[in-house]
């Protein structure tokens, strides 16, 4: 069974309305969602960024939802050509999901609302530096690099749109950019999946969030293709702040 599109990416927080503000007024998304303390959605460039007051620490952060039309079937499926089951499925409050886990451990939650929407497809007006337009792509480190992709490829079944020097690959998921990177460290160091946000100015828009007291970790990084930095929520959820040389965003 094939991902038909990304739902959601989704950071666990430990202050809900420190948080909301933090995305709401510091990054300045524009917020579509805000369910009973403990969920809220983001709309950026039609993508929705959700974030989920956990109630204890089991829950992963960081982590990338797909659209399927049997969420059952797929955990199946999946699991049978080796996918780790994390969580069976399970009814939430307005959808259907399960979670399996790729070969770092990276969790997946395989998703189908209730209403049977997918994805995203609106664009918002952005107003100011730091007020990303569209998410660009969401990334999981991985340590196998190849076996990585054997896993999107094979086992989920993920169209692959480029493949970059051995450490970078991106996959088309109905009209998202999931991607994997090789982490330079060790597998022990993995950290939890990112989003990164398109901004017109990387150096303007990291000045505006530092001036904000937000804690900038990576300074504008010049690569042939684009320019990013990266900076963190007040959970240490890391968001890249991204701009294509081409001027394409999404």
């Amino acid at each position: 069974m094939r991902a038909k599109a990304v739902d959601f990416f989704v950071y666990m927080v430990s202050d809900y309305r420190k948080s909301i503000a933090f995305y709401e007024d510091t990054l300045g998304l524009k917020k579509t969602m805000d369910g009973q303390e403990t969920w809220a959605e983001f709309e950026v460039g039609g993508a929705p960024v959700a974030i989920f007051k956990s109630p204890d620490d089991s829950y992963p952060s960081g982590v990338v939802a797909f659209a399927v039309d049997d969420v059952d079937a797929a955990a199946d499926e999946w699991v049978a050509q080796g996918a780790t089951l994390k969580m069976p499925a399970f009814k939430g409050g307005v959808c259907r999901m399960a979670v399996i886990a790729d070969p770092d451990d990276n969790p997946i939650i395989i998703h189908r609302r209730d209403d049977a929407t997918c994805g995203f497809e609106t664009h918002p007006e952005h107003t100011h530096a730091a007020q990303a337009k569209a998410v660009d792509f969401f990334v999981y480190e991985v340590s196998d690099y190849d076996k990585a992709k054997t896993f999107y490829e094979n086992v989920l079944h993920l169209d692959k749109i480029g493949d970059y020097g051995g450490f970078w690959a991106e996959y088309n998921v109905g009209g998202a950019t999931f991607a994997i990177c090789k982490n330079p460290r060790d597998a022990e160091a993995l950290s939890t999946g990112a989003v990164a946000l398109a901004v017109d100015d990387v150096d303007a828009t990291l000045k505006e969030l530092a001036d904000k007291g937000v804690n900038v970790v990576v300074s504008k990084q010049d690569t042939p293709v684009c320019h990013f930095g990266m900076a963190l929520d007040p959970d240490g959820n890391a968001i890249w702040l991204h701009r294509r040389k081409d001027g394409t965003c999404g």
